[in-house]
């Protein structure tokens, strides 16, 4: 007995206006929240060097002084890279409901309607914000067809 080799696809883009609305969004809050912790760390950056320059305090409490401001610059690093996860994973998965949710409506439509012994046609629709919408109008004439 002899397997089958997987077919692979032949193009990595295969719904470019889809991918490109998806690679655009997680891209554009990739960017925002990325310069976001940019200007945050320059803006604490520059308040430390400014404590260093102008520093009223004595050599020895200098040191406790820097590592303190220091800690708050790493605890909003943090926070800001922990709200940059947070708006990938959310975005994430808003946009994979708008592309898997038209899908499972379809699938469930065309269950429905298969399992049904009514002879009418359903009408298969998507939301306004969904990806693929020109699937349902296709799969409307195929059924009409019949």
């Amino acid at each position: 007995m002899t397997s089958q080799p997987k077919q692979m696809r032949k193009r990595i883009i295969s719904n470019p206006k889809a991918q490109f609305n998806l690679v655009s969004i997680m891209g554009g809050i990739f960017v925002l929240t990325s310069v976001i912790v940019c200007v945050l760390v320059y803006f604490q950056l520059k308040s430390l060097l400014d404590f260093f320059y102008h520093s009223p305090l004595p050599p020895s409490e200098y040191a406790k002084a820097f590592e303190a401001r220091l800690m708050i610059l790493f605890g909003q690093i943090f926070v800001s890279v922990s709200v940059m996860c947070a708006f990938f994973v959310f975005s994430g998965l808003y946009l994979s409901h708008r592309f898997t949710g038209p899908i499972e409506k379809l699938t469930l439509q065309l269950t429905q309607y298969l399992s049904s012994d009514s002879e009418a046609i359903p009408t298969i629709r998507f939301r306004s914000g969904d990806h693929f919408q020109d699937l349902p109008e296709l799969i409307n004439q195929v059924l009409r067809k019949r």
